[in-house]
């Protein structure tokens, strides 16, 4: 009898210990379908403690953790989970394990489970998953190296209670001496800080700066800030007139919206028309002008982009229509989230979070120079900025002083040291805020910011000729030469155990980001400043040099190396539409002339450790090394005037003056032309500057010590009034040309 009632009593505990187990995991199962993470692990941990074995119910519990960032928490029960079941039924939480682990600044064991998930999922080689895996070996080993590096002149520090609190703040903005920033936060909290009926929203608030801190938080007073919608992430135009934000319903389906502000008031929400909108998400816009023109940079997840939410820029065609938006592509853009995005006009760069490139883990805030059409390679802003955490929506003004959003160490917090954002103050050295305004006033100044040194593929351009020009210009060899770094991190690595395979792909990484992309900033530079220069009318001539690896002949890469030369020659060319031609063809106006001082080099001076072998390509063509030796310079920028090697051009008399003429008469003059250099003088060509003028001259060379003439006749058939007109005489000299004016008054017959 004993023994039944003793039977008896078991049965109903576990049969009250299955029901109260299967009502945890329901109540778990509403709070993490209303977003409740929180209060969902709370149900999930209590049903845990009744049935730890249970592997459906340790995901749900692992899951509900890494959602609301609890990531020591969530690695525990990943790594408990995988153990398991070693992937067969949650290969996914493999996946997870490897990020919280990098959370955590675990980074050796994160990088053993992102390698295991390379090899899980492998069968589908174009889902986010393997792609993930396999990028996340190049970025944890990237990070392991750079979390030892912490910039100690910027300083990160939290804006504490009067605008933080154990919820989540996010995106800053400094507006009439307030600071406006969103939060999602409850007014409606249970035991244990679990939301009663679904009652989490995103509002925007407002703080006061008082004496030396942001105090006084409150919800912003204007009508679209409401409890029927979720209302965030705000950027203001250049006026202040006119508030750009996002809103949503509860399924957080978020567009863009407009509002005016003015005499303190603010109008109703207009939601943006145009390209902007539709049935996707469109968030986190930022404002901003360029060249006069009105822009809104913003995350969205619409259809054509690389993956997930992708950086976009929209042109204002009025207060609340866009044109046409323009995906900022995949040099920036990822199969993960590219977010928060922020456009420094003065700086030239766009600043963004990502959860992709090479990161310390979670989003991290990277930039990007250029121009929003050509931006460079993503850079890492590294520590104190990032974290291992999730770091975004960083700004900053022109001294320095700027905001981020983290949910780092050091946030406030109730439920979990990283469970929730806080919004922090950003200072940055003055010298990281000071745009590119560097001052030139002789060459010699010009030649401080040399060589430039700009880096090729193997036998580029135009492989297997023994041409010594090319047609093409060195922007387009450098985009294809980019293209290949996947390429060459294959190659270089190839054969090598996990650990060196790794140090080899990020070595090459270095290359191009350090040589090659920094080539490119640096011409860019450059050629702005040598412009400046021929604008002055300087005559100057550029020494450009011509390198290659010894992988070919010597007489061809001499060869090649002219080809690359001149690769850089049609780049001016080229630039804004051919600026520098009339300098290069030397018929500027104010006498500027730019010549060259080609020296091919070919492989004469190259590094006797490159390879040669055209068997072993993996050091001849795809090593650090051999991509050192493929490079042209621009050495150094002279004057260009040089007796010792140029003829010279000198006119005693350069200008003549017709006085008055009859309008429809043909009148000449002669100009006496002589050669005061050492080497006989050649007349290239006489440019005219309009069909009115013709000039006739000897093309015979002329001696040191001779001269000739050149007769200018004018047709003054159509003109009125004082006239000044001019040719330039072009000619292997320095200057390399002479500007001869003729000048007159038109009468009328």
């Amino acid at each position: 009898m004993k023994f039944l009632v003793a039977f008896i009593l078991i049965l109903s505990s576990s049969l009250s210990e299955a029901q109260s187990l299967k009502k945890l995991i329901e109540i778990g199962d509403q709070y993490n379908k209303d977003g409740d993470y929180y209060g969902a692990s709370l149900e999930y941990a209590k049903a845990v403690a009744i049935d730890s074995i249970d592997i459906h119910l340790l995901f749900k519990y692992a899951e509900s953790l890494r959602k609301y960032n609890n990531h020591q928490l969530a690695a525990y029960y990943y790594q408990k989970i995988y153990g398991k079941d070693r992937g067969r039924i949650y290969p996914i939480g493999l996946f997870w394990l490897a990020e919280m682990q990098k959370h955590n600044q675990d980074y050796r064991n994160a990088l053993k489970s992102w390698k295991k998930a390379t090899s899980l999922f492998k069968k589908d080689k174009k889902s986010y998953e393997y792609m993930r895996a396999r990028h996340e070996g190049l970025s944890t080993s990237w990070a392991m190296r750079a979390i030892k590096d912490i910039a100690h002149d910027v300083t990160v520090t939290n804006l504490g209670e009067g605008v933080n609190t154990s919820n989540w703040e996010f995106s800053a903005v400094k507006f009439n001496e307030k600071l406006l920033f969103s939060s999602l936060r409850s007014e409606n909290t249970g035991p244990n800080l679990q939301v009663l009926d679904n009652d989490y929203h995103v509002h925007i608030y407002q703080a006061s700066y008082t004496e030396d801190s942001w105090l006084e938080s409150k919800k912003m007073n204007a009508s679209f800030n409401s409890e029927n919608y979720n209302t965030a992430a705000g950027t203001f135009s250049k006026d202040g007139l006119r508030f750009y934000f996002v809103q949503a319903g509860n399924d957080y389906k978020s567009a863009i919206y407009m509002a005016h502000y003015d005499n303190n008031k603010w109008s109703e929400a207009t939601k943006l028309t145009g390209d902007i909108n539709g049935n996707f998400i469109a968030t986190q816009p930022f404002f901003f002008e360029l060249n006069e023109k009105e822009y809104l940079l913003f995350s969205s997840n619409r259809p054509g982009g690389q993956g997930k939410l992708d950086l976009y820029y929209a042109p204002l065609q009025t207060e609340s229509q866009t044109g046409e938006v323009i995906n900022l592509g995949k040099q920036v853009n990822s199969p993960d989230d590219e977010v928060t995005p922020y456009y420094d006009s003065n700086l030239n760069t766009l600043f963004f979070s990502s959860k992709w490139h090479k990161n310390l883990g979670g989003f991290d805030v990277f930039k990007s120079i250029g121009p929003l059409d050509k931006l460079g390679q993503p850079i890492n802003m590294g520590q104190p900025i990032n974290s291992s955490w999730n770091d975004f929506y960083f700004s900053a003004d022109h001294n320095g002083q700027g905001f981020l959003t983290s949910n780092r160490i050091g946030s406030i917090f109730e439920k979990g040291p990283t469970c929730c954002n806080d919004i922090w103050s950003v200072l940055l050295p003055t010298e990281q805020r000071k745009t590119d305004e560097i001052v030139i006033e002789t060459l010699a100044d010009l030649n401080k910011y040399l060589p430039v040194t700009l880096y090729f593929h193997n036998d580029c351009p135009n492989p297997r000729t023994t041409d010594t020009t090319t047609a093409l210009n060195y922007i387009t060899t450098y985009n294809d030469y980019h293209d290949l770094m996947p390429t060459y991190k294959f190659e270089y690595s190839a054969g090598l155990n996990e650990e060196k395979s790794i140090e080899a792909q990020l070595d090459i990484e270095d290359f191009f980001n350090d040589f090659v992309d920094q080539g490119v900033k640096d011409l860019a530079l450059f050629t702005k400043l040598l412009l400046t220069e021929l604008e002055k009318g300087q005559n100057i001539e550029l020494t450009i040099k011509g390198f290659a690896s010894p992988l070919a002949k010597t007489d061809y890469n001499v060869k090649l190396t002219g080809r690359r030369i001149t690769s850089l020659m049609n780049y001016l060319r080229e630039y804004n539409t051919g600026e520098f031609n009339e300098y290069i063809d030397a018929t500027a106006e104010n006498g500027g002339t730019l010549s060259f001082n080609k020296i091919p080099f070919g492989e004469y001076t190259a590094s006797n450790l490159v390879s040669d072998n055209v068997n072993d390509q993996k050091n001849s063509v795809y090593s650090r090394a051999a991509g050192l030796e493929r490079k042209i310079e621009i050495q150094s920028i002279t004057q260009a005037k040089r007796d010792s090697v140029y003829a010279e051009i000198s006119c005693s008399q350069a200008l003549y003056d017709f006085g008055s003429i009859t309008e429809g008469d043909k009148v000449s003059h002669e100009f006496v032309i002589y050669n005061s250099g050492t080497k006989p003088l050649e007349i290239e060509k006489v440019v005219t500057r309009c069909g009115c003028s013709v000039a006739e001259y000897d093309q015979k060379p002329i001696a040191p010590g001779a001269s000739t003439k050149i007769k200018i006749t004018v047709d003054t058939k159509g003109m009125i009034g004082k006239q000044v007109k001019s040719v330039t005489v072009v000619a292997n000299s320095f200057p390399r040309n002479k500007r001869l004016v003729l000048t007159s008054e038109v009468l009328k017959k």
